[in-house]
């Protein structure tokens, strides 16, 4: 696609300009630290947080107590880095060049206790507060307090939230990733859902949400969030003299943000951009028109009839691309790529009659439509 006038150079500067400011999330890294006491379940609650099967567990659960007594580092991928210890002074004191770098930036911080209050951990929490950009504190193993009245759980949290001056704490419930736990018995997570919710909504905030969405097993949430965005992106752009430039460059983001949420790898910009004119060359009419439309001034008519043009081919591109990144194949795959493509564009054209361009700008009708065509 070229930019109207002939000079393929120019658009390009434009499409590689736009596509790096978009990409800077995957450029970052995410540091994650759980302290606390040994047994009070750290390695279960990140186990929960992370969306694990009870049976292949990221972070090991033994029987007997106090597994985590020394520092755990897991690089989960190129981005995301994990220390599990029972406190920064245990990682400050292994003085290694991983655990060094770690404290230059960790993002969050999770402090976790269980029982009474423990005077003695307020030291422990002050320390992770200072190091973190944000601590989330957790009171775990709250199915202790399962047959007793419950006012005795919520005086537990009253003596935390003194102990530590603090006012709000998360209680969970991460139970069933010992690997001792018997077969079919069924997880109890409760809080946890809660709890990372929060944890996203501050990583939002950051533009790292990404990056905790590529370690977790289920990757459909993810996916469907990513395309939600490009579509509603895509018709809002259509609007916009020299709307091909930011086209492109959202299909291209959303091309590697999928790849990195399947792969934990961050995907060249030449690889990105290189495999948009695979789908326009399935579409070759309805691209000339839309990179022809992008260098006109707007006029309501020939935009609405761009916007169904960018919308066919985004929509169907970026199913195909997520069915051929679960499947475990690659962009190079082009036979399996055009059968994809063919198949999603028709899907996707047949899923967008009778809406309207003021639905198509809202993500919450992008993700409703993501639902039936991807998980129905």
């Amino acid at each position: 696609m070229t930019d109207g006038n002939g000079d393929d150079a120019e658009y390009q500067r434009k499409v590689d300009e736009a596509f790096a400011k978009r990409m800077k999330h995957l450029a970052r890294k995410l540091n994650i630290v759980a302290v606390g006491t040994v047994s009070a379940g750290k390695s279960s609650v990140l186990n929960a947080l992370l969306g694990c099967s009870p049976t292949q567990p990221k972070f090991e659960v033994k029987a007997k107590a106090g597994t985590t007594q020394h520092i755990r580092v897991e690089a989960l991928n190129d981005c995301v880095q994990i220390v599990d210890s029972p406190g920064l002074d245990d990682i400050r004191a292994e003085n290694s060049e991983v655990t060094r770098k770690f404290l230059e930036r960790v993002d969050v911080g999770l402090f976790v206790m269980s029982g009474a209050a423990d005077e003695a951990q307020r030291k422990n929490y002050e320390e992770l507060r200072k190091t973190a950009k944000r601590t989330f504190v957790v009171l775990n193993q709250i199915d202790k307090y399962d047959d007793l009245d419950p006012s005795e759980l919520e005086e537990v949290m009253d003596q935390w939230r003194s102990s530590l001056g603090i006012d709000l704490i998360f209680p969970t419930c991460a139970k069933g990733f010992n690997r001792a736990a018997r077969v079919g018995s069924v997880p109890d997570l409760r809080g946890i859902p809660e709890l990372r919710n929060a944890i996203y909504a501050f990583l939002e905030t950051e533009g790292t949400a990404v990056l905790l969405d590529a370690i977790m097993d289920d990757k459909r949430a993810a996916v469907l969030k990513v395309i939600a965005s490009a579509c509603a992106a895509v018709t809002v752009e259509a609007f916009i003299p020299g709307s091909a430039v930011y086209i492109t460059a959202t299909q291209a983001t959303a091309i590697a943000t999928i790849y990195y949420l399947y792969t934990g790898r961050v995907m060249s910009k030449s690889q990105a951009l290189g495999a948009i004119p695979a789908f326009a060359a399935q579409a070759v009419g309805t691209s000339l028109f839309l990179a022809a439309k992008s260098f006109l001034p707007p006029t309501g008519i020939v935009d609405a009839a761009a916007a169904v043009v960018a919308l066919g081919v985004t929509l169907g591109m970026l199913l195909a691309v997520n069915t051929l990144f679960a499947s475990g194949a690659e962009l190079e795959d082009g036979a399996v790529l055009r059968a994809a493509f063919a198949q999603s564009r028709g899907r996707a054209a047949e899923a967008l009659r009778g809406t309207s361009i003021a639905d198509w700008k809202r993500e919450t009708f992008w993700r409703d439509l993501l639902r039936r065509l991807m998980y129905a």
